[in-house]
């Protein structure tokens, strides 16, 4: 237990250092991170609720259900706000949030439906431990899905009017102090990332034939 919950934290820390930028002021996303694990836990509490209500037991092999959550919820939330930095910051909001949401709703949708019915089918087993947990899961799976398209969505959506406006994290009613962090996030400001430039320019480019 004490390494997995060291393992929570090293998540925690990983998303909240790399979902916005560590060195703070406007482009830190901390906020947005905690809004994160927030929705994951909302989503873990939800399933055990739901599957309470149909006599699943709780086993000490549901212990690790919160740690897969945790591990999908990230996911998810990398793959909506990596969408978001994609648009024009110069568009609405809404028409950003738009944009996001068609292009990571489909990924988001097809791995979440997926797991969704490997673990429903899981439920049939003859363990009923086993089968106790993959229903924790599945239902898991579900919730988690609705809250990060809904909760963490506008917590994206907050958080880059907060950025537009050139405002610090976690402290959105005072202006950043004079200084390079003090401009407003501009188009210059959302570049791509290695890992993205690279598998679109060497990795992915078009053939020449």
């Amino acid at each position: 237990m004490v390494l997995m919950n060291i393992g929570f934290l090293i998540i925690i820390l990983y998303l909240s250092f790399n979902l916005g930028s560590c060195c703070g002021g406007v482009k830190s996303r901390v906020t947005s991170s905690m809004m994160s694990v927030l929705a994951i836990g909302l989503a873990i509490g939800a399933s055990m609720g739901f599957s309470s209500y149909f006599d699943q037991p709780y086993t000490n092999l549901h212990s690790v259900l919160p740690f897969v959550m945790l591990g999908l919820g990230v996911d998810d939330s990398f793959v909506i706000q990596n969408a978001f930095d994609q648009t024009n910051v110069n568009d609405d909001m809404r028409v950003r949030m738009r944009q996001a949401m068609s292009h990571s709703g489909v990924s988001i949708t097809v791995t979440s439906m997926t797991d969704f019915v490997a673990f429903m089918i899981s439920t049939t087993t003859s363990l009923p431990a086993l089968a106790s947990f993959c229903f924790y899961a599945a239902t898991g799976i579900l919730f988690l899905f609705m809250f990060q398209c809904t909760m963490f969505g506008a917590a994206v959506v907050l958080d880059g009017r907060r950025q537009l406006a050139g405002k610090r994290d976690f402290l959105d009613c005072c202006s950043v102090c004079r200084g390079r962090s003090a401009k407003p996030i501009t188009q210059e400001d959302m570049k791509r990332g290695i890992v993205s430039i690279f598998m679109k320019e060497k990795f992915g480019r078009e053939s020449q034939i």
